[in-house]
């Protein structure tokens, strides 16, 4: 799930599930914080992630992850990304 700010319209936080060998615990929540603008785009500087626990605060920072350097146009061949459907046409949008 993703949350937005409603006065930003930016990332706020987002619950997820995530499976890995080494992880225990599958539910996560990541705040998004400390944005930046970045050529025109706003951007999080920092991403932390907590367990999610039922009934319980979840304010417990587990890991944090920090983008310092942000790189757009970086080359990529353009037939490694697919256009997303338009809403309910089945057509690629725009």
């Amino acid at each position: 799930m993703l949350y937005l700010d409603a006065e930003t319209g930016l990332i706020d936080r987002v619950h997820s599930h995530i499976r890995a060998e080494f992880l225990r615990q599958t539910l996560w929540v990541g705040k998004w914080l400390e944005y930046r603008d970045c050529d025109g785009i706003k951007k999080e500087r920092r991403r932390a992630f907590s367990r999610r626990r039922r009934r319980q605060d979840h304010r417990n920072m587990t890991a944090e992850h920090l983008i310092e350097h942000v790189h757009f146009d970086n080359g990529f061949p353009a037939d490694q990304f697919v256009k997303p459907f338009a809403s309910g046409r089945g057509s690629p949008a725009g």
